[in-house]
């Protein structure tokens, strides 16, 4: 299939090192992008009817655009629409669902596509879960080189462990909300709270265990 092997490696391991830390995520649509000799990626989510969109990540480029995607411009996303209709899980080049001069006479394509430099596109909608589809383009601007059949091809190889980064994103963000909400409720209780380690090292405390220690009241470790 005539995929660069390196730059699919270096792919899988940006993937799967997405959901470790924000660093490595906030970095992913710039590397996945430069998987392609690209310079701009969008990459979010929508529910089963394609609205409720969450970004999992996006090039500076996007910066302007994406907020007036979300809020109405989405759903003049040809591209997309077609896609998650007719080929779920399948990578496309741009061209393979809007040809170039219906792409040109669109509204969205010329308020939104052109001022952030979009014009070839490859990229896929993919299962991430039975409530969610994945959305991936990468994208080069009118003076770029088209994508092709290679770029194609490595789309499609990546695309079941895009959708499985995606979900190890969503169960890191579920165990980051359900810590939070943990800690808040220690540090709303009236009663102190200290969390320690097994040798009786204090790793946490609440504010009202934090105030009972500065003022000085005595603190006896039982058993």
């Amino acid at each position: 299939m005539d995929v660069d092997s390196n730059r699919l490696s270096a792919a899988l391991q940006h993937l799967y090192a997405a959901p470790l830390d924000a660093a490595n995520r906030s970095l992913l649509p710039h590397r996945m992008a430069s998987a392609f000799s690209a310079s701009s990626c969008l990459m979010h989510t929508r529910d089963t009817s394609l609205a409720n969109i969450s970004i999992v990540g996006r090039t500076a480029n996007l910066d302007q655009v994406v907020p007036a995607y979300i809020e109405e411009r989405y759903s003049d996303d040809a591209w997309s629409e077609i896609a998650a209709r007719r080929r779920l899980n399948v990578a496309c080049l741009g061209e393979d669902i809007v040809p170039e001069t219906d792409l040109v006479a669109m509204d969205g394509y010329n308020d939104l596509c052109r001022r952030s430099k979009i014009h070839h596109i490859v990229g896929a909608v993919f299962e991430v879960g039975l409530q969610a589809k994945g959305l991936i383009g990468i994208h080069r601007e009118a003076s770029g080189a088209p994508f092709v059949e290679s770029d194609r091809a490595m789309m499609q190889l990546l695309l079941p462990h895009m959708a499985q980064a995606i979900r190890l994103m969503r169960v890191a963000d579920a165990n980051a909300r359900t810590s939070r909400l943990g800690l808040d409720t220690l540090a709303a209780l009236c009663v102190g709270v200290f969390v320690v380690s097994a040798d009786n090292r204090v790793r946490m405390m609440n504010a009202a265990a934090e105030r009972a220690a500065k003022v000085g009241s005595p603190v006896r470790v039982s058993n």
